[in-house]
């Protein structure tokens, strides 16, 4: 019989926002994601050596050419798993407890040994985003017996290749961020990252300062439903 696998609810991509919100939840789309969205997918056919879509915007396909330049820098084109989901297990129940897919990864020879690389574009500006990478190297670890993954956080607006190492004992600091996510009493904090979070209209914070803008440039927000961050007008 054939049975349909139920994920967990936290993705990794979602670490960095709940590192400053505990109960931040993702789910909106933008057109900024849309675009990101595009470049990732170019990203992978160019990796993979397929074509690209004869309308495809030229910007956006420069970024996805420099990101795939730089990756020929660093990482073999034989060691490469494009798009692959990953998977982090409690080594104890066996149960998930995240998934998500990784853009690039790879074990890779170097002179001083075979080293584990993960890849990863983004297309908007410079963040945080090493609970995102910890999650990623924690799985990479586990599935592959390793104790340490070099990170290329490739922001392709700035044509920038971030890098670092995470070792095994870096990654632990993702259990922290998803064990205050699954409080009862957490409480919610405004953040950078509110504009991008599902639960925004009925957030207790964002209703705080929306009313207190409200009142103090004198708007009637009465029976308003949605005041969404990312539909609403500067002057709403």
């Amino acid at each position: 019989m054939q049975t349909t696998r139920i994920h967990s609810e936290i993705s990794p991509s979602s670490l960095n926002c709940m590192r400053l919100c505990s109960c931040f939840r993702g789910g909106l789309s933008s057109d900024a994601a849309d675009t990101g969205e595009r470049i990732h997918e170019y990203f992978a056919s160019l990796i993979k050596g397929e074509s690209l879509p004869v309308d495809a915007d030229p910007d956006e396909v420069e970024q996805a050419e420099w990101a795939v330049n730089t990756l020929n820098n660093f990482m073999g084109q034989a060691d490469r798993h494009v798009e692959e989901q990953l998977y982090l297990i409690d080594d104890d129940t066996f149960e998930e407890i995240m998934w998500g897919y990784a853009d690039v990864f790879g074990m890779t020879p170097r002179a001083t040994g075979d080293v584990m690389i993960l890849a990863d574009l983004k297309t908007g500006d410079p963040r945080d985003c090493t609970a995102q990478m910890a999650a990623y190297a924690r799985m990479l670890c586990q599935k592959y017996d390793c104790q340490r993954v070099e990170v290329h956080i490739l922001y392709s607006r700035y044509k920038k290749d971030e890098t670092y190492t995470l070792n095994l004992g870096d990654t632990e600091v993702i259990f922290d961020i998803i064990k205050n996510a699954s409080r009862e009493d957490r409480q919610p904090s405004f953040c950078e990252y509110c504009g991008w979070c599902s639960l925004q209209s009925t957030c207790p914070q964002t209703q705080a300062i929306v009313t207190a803008v409200a009142k103090a440039e004198d708007y009637d927000i009465t029976g308003l439903v949605d005041w969404s961050i990312d539909n609403a007008t500067p002057e709403k």
